[in-house]
């Protein structure tokens, strides 16, 4: 056999691919069309794919995800909270102001409680702390 002669090129049964191996010679047009247009179909079906998952992804894990999210609602809940425990605290300092203000029993009751207040007239006595025996 001559070098120039490969042993393949004489048989005719061996199917021969084209460069980018999806059709033949054999195929006709019309199927050589469909099978380009099912390739690009199913490119574009895994493109799809791709980005909704990518989209699917980011609506759940991303900064703005639905994770995130709930954790922004729960810190949302607790300063609702804490905001209407610090109003009813100003409810009562501003009470107390006003009494402190335009009371003068409160005051004097004030006085008495924390710093010890006598008047002349009254008598103070002091009682040991009792301190609580069980009998055996």
């Amino acid at each position: 056999m001559p070098p120039s002669e490969h042993p393949y090129k004489k048989k005719k049964s061996l199917v021969h691919f084209s460069e980018n191996f999806q059709s033949s010679p054999f195929q006709s047009k019309e199927h050589r069309k469909t099978s380009e247009a099912d390739g690009a179909l199913r490119s574009t079906l895994i493109l799809f794919l791709l980005f909704g998952s990518f989209i699917i992804l980011i609506a759940f894990l991303g900064e703005y995800g639905i994770f995130a999210y709930q954790e922004v609602k729960e810190k949302e809940q607790k300063l609702v909270k804490e905001i209407a425990a610090l109003k009813r605290k100003e409810q009562t300092l501003l009470q107390e102001i006003d009494a402190l203000q335009n009371n003068p029993d409160y005051i004097e009751a004030l006085a008495r409680k924390e710093l010890g207040l006598v008047h002349k007239n009254e008598v103070v006595y002091f009682l040991p702390a009792t301190t609580a025996t069980v009998d055996k």
